[in-house]
């Protein structure tokens, strides 16, 4: 099968240098982790600082839906300014800008980098950089 797609102009998935980003919501999808507990992963668009976007203008995080890391999705919805009572409808975040801070790890199985999610922040409250 012959599938036309110019792979030569797809981008490298890799992670984010530890810093501060400020990045786009693209894209949400559903999914089930490998432990099988509901999750939510996020395509993102990175923005600043404009040197990284450059190099690595996509950007993906998972949010779990366990009741132990709701915290996270509440630190998300709140961070963007979308945290009401009641349920909540991810198609809220499409679209938004948000801070995101993180580290780079090695991860312990694979020994390959990886980004750990330390914080969402309001983007008035986000200086963008590299650590």
């Amino acid at each position: 099968m012959i599938i036309d797609v110019d792979l030569t102009k797809v981008p490298k998935l890799q992670p984010l240098p530890t810093g501060t980003y400020l990045v786009r919501i693209t894209e949400i999808t559903h999914g089930e982790s490998q432990a099988g507990f509901p999750k939510l992963t996020f395509a993102c668009d990175v923005i600043e600082p404009a040197n990284v976007a450059e190099e690595i203008p996509k950007w993906y995080f998972s949010l779990s839906l366990k009741d132990t890391a709701l915290f996270r999705v509440r630190e998300l919805f709140e961070a963007v300014g979308k945290l009401h009572a009641g349920g909540f409808d991810t198609d809220e975040l499409l679209g938004e800008v948000v801070g995101v801070t993180l580290r780079l790890e090695e991860n312990e199985v694979t020994g390959r980098p990886q980004n750990q999610l330390v914080g969402f922040l309001p983007v008035n409250n986000t200086n963008p950089a590299v650590a």
